[in-house]
């Protein structure tokens, strides 16, 4: 996998994405000592490969250096081909697509149905994408008990930006009993991820401090700290939180 990533790496700084797509036909069989006569890992080897690309025909842009432009439907029939070969990353990538609709007729049942699959596959990010429908009620009935189940199982499989959502969860009190101090706890577990949900995290917990949620006193100089960061990552509500703490400073 690792030599699969450095060549992307490379094809990508260097317009040579054209040569990924031939080397998808020279990608020699192994035959595995455990599997049984005939089989193969070249499905396998062959989905990495499709994943991949997809993974760029879904991010390019129209000034991309890397060959090809952006293109959606080159990525879902891609992903389509990935899936045939058993990864599991891309079943979770096509129910991207079918949710958001790109490359392929919005269909947030069929997407559900496909992050089953990929949760079943033991992606973790699934879990969290299956809570978010039954969170907002896409594609399903609204239900929050349920949401807050999955994001914990979510977190349970390794998914720590799920953190944040099973958080918001308890500070609203959807699906769990409140408790602001878990919510706390939730919301700097989030924050360590460093990835997704991490910013919104970080504002979060400045909230918390400049609001008294979770903590013995209100902590302002706590909260700004916080607020910063996460306006620094552009979460709105938090540099519009930022810009009143200032203006009131200034004037009082």
């Amino acid at each position: 996998m690792y030599f699969v990533v450095l060549w992307m790496h490379i094809c990508m700084r260097t317009n040579c994405v054209q040569l990924l797509l031939n080397e998808l036909s020279k990608i020699p069989p192994c035959t595995l000592p455990t599997s049984p006569a005939g089989s193969t890992v070249q499905p396998m080897l062959t989905g990495v490969w499709k994943l991949l690309l997809a993974w760029y025909y879904r991010r390019s842009t129209p000034h991309s250096q890397c060959g090809v432009g952006k293109d959606t439907a080159k990525a879902f029939s891609l992903l389509e081909q990935a899936v045939e070969c058993g990864n599991g990353e891309a079943l979770l990538l096509l129910g991207t697509s079918y949710e958001r609709g790109k490359g392929v007729r919005t269909d947030t049942t069929r997407a559900i149905a496909l992050y089953q699959r990929a949760a079943d596959a033991g992606i973790a990010e699934a879990f969290h994408h299956i809570a978010n429908c039954y969170y907002f009620g896409r594609g399903v009935a609204k239900n929050v008990d349920k949401a807050a189940v999955l994001f914990q199982q979510a977190i349970n499989a390794g998914h720590r930006a799920s953190a944040y959502d099973l958080g918001i969860c308890y500070r609203d009190g959807a699906g769990v009993v409140e408790d602001s101090k878990k919510a706390m706890e939730l919301f700097y577990t989030a924050v360590m991820n460093e990835g997704c949900g991490s910013s919104e995290a970080l504002a979060a917990l400045g909230f918390c401090h400049l609001e008294g949620d979770g903590v013995s006193v209100v902590d302002v100089k706590t909260a700004t700290k916080f607020l910063r960061l996460a306006a620094a990552d552009k979460v709105t509500e938090a540099q519009e939180e930022l810009d009143k703490i200032i203006h009131h400073a200034r004037h009082h």
